[in-house]
């Protein structure tokens, strides 16, 4: 495995930046949220389990239609993007953890044809 880190380190202040003035950005921040609530969470588009990560009550059910519809990449007008704007602003520093947080990706090397071997690389 190979331990990746980006080097930033991002504040919910800056995350806040840039889902506030970029769409790309706020359709990132809208799937990652998506991506870490429950398997049933996502089935039912509400809050089943209190584990900090995730949509809030609110929000769980307009939230996960709207990032499932990115996912599928369907158009949304502007006037739904004025609407989901401000409601990612209090998920920002869920995100922030979400950004920080260590990637790990697995290496491996070859050592005959079709045999591999996995190596633990850290950097």
């Amino acid at each position: 495995m190979i331990l990746v880190l980006s080097g930033k380190v991002w504040t919910p202040e800056e995350i806040w930046s840039k889902i506030s003035t970029d769409t790309l950005w706020l359709k990132g921040a809208l799937v990652a949220i998506y991506s870490h609530q429950t398997i049933k969470e996502k089935k039912k588009k509400a809050v089943l389990s209190r584990n900090g990560m995730g949509f809030k009550k609110g929000d769980a059910e307009f939230l996960s239609r709207v990032a499932e519809l990115i996912i599928k990449g369907t158009w949304l007008e502007r006037s739904d993007w004025l609407e989901i704007r401000p409601r990612m602003k209090k998920y920002c520093k869920q995100l922030a953890k979400i950004a920080n947080k260590p990637v790990f990706y697995p290496i491996y090397e070859i050592q005959k044809p079709n045999e591999r071997r996995e190596r633990w690389t850290v950097y």
